[in-house]
């Protein structure tokens, strides 16, 4: 169902989003930097995080990408 896939379903399951200062949600370390403010939600609750450091994905750890459909 639509609910066992959406983003609170998801959070339940223990996973969080983690969103950049825009509010827009970040897939890569690429898009923040140190000293960054993020927006951590979590299923119950927020936590607000500052970026230390950042670990690019290198080739050998990257995942194959899901083609769309």
């Amino acid at each position: 169902t639509l609910h066992a896939t959406g983003p609170r379903a998801t959070l339940e399951r223990g996973y969080a989003i983690v969103m950049a200062g825009t509010g827009r949600a970040l897939r890569d370390a690429a898009e923040t930097a140190p000293g960054a403010s993020l927006d951590v939600r979590l299923w119950r609750g927020s936590l607000a995080a500052t970026v230390t450091s950042t670990t690019p994905e290198t080739p050998d750890r990257a995942q194959p990408r899901r083609k769309p459909g």
